[in-house]
């Protein structure tokens, strides 16, 4: 056995990507045309745009990556659920999937794909538990997609069969090309298979973006512009020496321990490659984010901030919200059911809930996969690094075919690919689409992003308040977005607030939306406001009215139409009709959003009005009779 010295060099050595046992750093299946995409097309249309979600989730990712559209498929699927069961599962997953799936690759040529892309809506368990062959993830079905057997009789083998594009020891020996054909699966065409997926379509096309704005601007090197991220690891059994990590290597993934050691193994890769790296080693099981946590140095692992890649376990059935993902971030934790419930809003498995709060990757298990059947956390990290797809990365990671394993993110996601420049995000984020929601005091605010050529992210916040926006703050999502939504607390029913949205990049960029108009009434309710400012002004001075209407026709709500009354108590005048001269007061008219409410500002000039005091009213006329009224007061000095 070498010495732990030469081993060591070795590993640096071959992490150059450019020894003569280092990846291959030619072009590769990087290219939009050798992904086929595949949608349920029978799944629902939740956002009433007129097309289902899964579609518009592969809609969104062909154009972001230029992918030839004649390479989407859509299949009718017949379950609703995530998952294809007994008693007619096998069959239905099998001519559902399996065979159009066979038909489009005949068609296009089987070796002319590389990469299956599958879509927010596909399910992905296949469960066979009636025959008792387990849970099989539907990913790792297709990845070897013509020795399943035959509609009726599935030929699978008890636990996996060997992954040709799997390499158990990143830095070590000979690693793998970048995938070809050459790689199969018993002389089968075998393909690199991953998904799209989230609690929404919407959360499921932002990992495309996530990926696209990584490309971007996250740092190629560490003295290249960009942003950059920290690499951390978490393993269970104490902290290693160098001498006992490389003395070893490769573990066989036997037992936990070994795979402990793997694990940690993947500091010598990471930190190879220019990344700062935390290592979080306690031997009490302490997991990132547990109190009495430490990585390495003895710091508190309380939060991961600025986290690039994640290498660890055993959070089963549970996720410490304290990672601050990057975009373009990628994790694997290591435990057995890893990326279940990936369709969930509040997920209890990490992978799920990762993605949900920021991750732009990752790989996982539906169910038990045994240790050494997991994917491997060192080896994903590794092949990004060298500049594969995260395609090619993920099945790099993972043991086995037809298994429980499975891929989330961009398929052609490369941010370390040769060749790549990045830069510093100096632009501001784009001014959104604001949508609002709710009734009541259930108000939504939601700031959306038009995907464009250059790809963009935000965090942000809420200003509000019923005089001006400021008076009360509410964030949004941690998570780096393209689009952001708030929950305002503490609003009154049936009242107007005025709010503002900050939105911020990863660059540090803000932009600040123009002040917009909330109400919270139910349905059937009704209000209008006027004010006047200042309210004392001098005879030369000019006056700015506000009328505010919630409540207004355009979505049948009662108010039908307003007038506005002005008295004058010193010169005996009441209930005078300003309406007639309501044209040339100008007026600027702004309606909410949602529709629900209307904004009216006119500008009274000065000298109109001689010394004294003024009452101005606005009335609003609802459906069915009654009226709702304000009133505001004024001084001319």
């Amino acid at each position: 056995m070498a010495s732990a010295t030469s081993i060591l060099i070795f590993v640096l050595a071959t992490l150059t990507w450019g020894g003569s046992n280092g990846p291959e750093t030619v072009p590769g299946p990087e290219l939009p045309d050798r992904v086929l995409i595949v949608f349920n097309a029978t799944d629902l249309d939740r956002d009433g745009n007129g097309m289902v979600d899964s579609e518009q989730v592969a809609r969104h990712y062909a154009a972001r990556r230029g992918v030839p559209q004649g390479q989407l498929l859509g299949l009718s699927i017949s379950t609703p659920y995530e998952f294809y069961s007994q008693p007619t599962g096998w069959t239905d997953f099998f001519d559902e999937v399996v065979l159009p799936l066979r038909a489009a690759l005949s068609q296009i040529g089987t070796t002319n794909i590389d990469h299956i892309l599958l879509c927010y809506g596909m399910p992905y368990v296949v469960d066979l538990t009636a025959l008792g062959l387990g849970k099989r993830a539907l990913d790792s079905l297709l990845a070897d997609p013509y020795r399943l057997g035959d509609r009726l009789t599935p030929d699978l083998p008890a636990y996996w069969w060997s992954n040709a594009y799997f390499d158990g020891d990143p830095g070590y020996g000979t690693d793998l090309d970048r995938f070809h054909h050459g790689y199969h699966a018993g002389g089968q065409p075998m393909y690199l298979v991953s998904r799209l997926t989230g609690s929404s379509a919407a959360h499921a096309n932002e990992l495309v973006e996530r990926a696209l704005y990584a490309e971007r601007y996250l740092a190629a090197s560490v003295i290249a512009p960009g942003y950059h991220g920290t690499a951390y690891l978490d393993t269970r059994y104490g902290k290693y020496t160098d001498e006992q990590l490389t003395s070893g290597y490769p573990f066989d993934r036997m037992t936990y321990a070994e795979a402990d050691k793997g694990i940690a193994y993947g500091r010598f890769l990471l930190e190879a490659a220019g990344l700062t790296v935390q290592w979080e080693s306690t031997s009490n099981d302490k997991a990132i984010g547990e109190s009495g946590a430490v990585f390495e140095g003895g710091a508190p692992a309380a939060v991961a901030s600025s986290a690039l890649f994640y290498s660890g376990w055993y959070n089963y059935g549970r996720y410490l919200d304290v990672y601050d993902w990057v975009p373009g971030a990628v994790a694997i934790d290591l435990n057995s059911n890893s990326a279940r419930y990936l369709r969930e809003s509040m997920p209890s498995a990490f992978l799920s809930s990762a993605l949900e709060r920021g991750l732009t990757g990752g790989a996982g298990a539906i169910a038990e996969p045994f240790v050494n059947g997991h994917p491997y956390p060192e080896t994903i990290a590794y092949y990004l690094l060298a500049g594969y797809t995260f395609g090619e990365a993920a099945m790099a990671s993972t043991p086995g075919l037809r298994w429980v394993t499975l891929a989330v993110g961009d398929p052609l996601y490369a941010p370390y690919r040769v060749g790549r420049t990045s830069e510093n995000d100096v632009s501001p984020p784009p001014v959104p689409e604001i949508r609002l929601s709710g009734i009541g005091q259930a108000r939504l605010v939601e700031a959306c992003l038009t995907p464009a050529t250059t790809p963009e992210l935000v965090r942000g916040s809420l200003e509000y308040g019923q005089v001006a926006p400021g008076e009360l703050f509410v964030p949004g999502s941690p998570a780096w977005r393209t689009r952001q939504t708030f929950a305002p607390t503490g609003l009154v029913l049936r009242k107007f607030y005025r709010y503002r949205v900050r939105l911020t990049d990863p660059g540090g960029n803000e932009t600040a939306t123009e002040p917009g108009l909330l109400y919270t009434g139910a349905n059937q309710d009704a209000d209008i406001e006027i004010t006047v400012s200042p309210s004392v002004v001098s005879s030369a001075q000019s006056l700015e009215a506000e009328i505010l209407i919630g409540g207004v026709p355009a979505v049948g709500n009662r108010v039908i139409g307003f007038d506005l009354r002005l008295s004058v108590p010193h010169l005996g005048l009441e209930d005078y009709d300003l309406m007639p001269y309501w044209p040339a007061m100008a007026p600027i008219l702004q309606t909410s959003p949602d529709k629900q409410s209307l904004r009216m500002t006119v500008t009274i000039p000065p000298g109109l009005f001689s010394a004294g005091n003024y009452e101005i009213e606005a009335r609003a006329f609802l459906r069915g009779g009654g009226l709702r009224s304000s009133m505001a007061v004024f001084t001319i000095e």
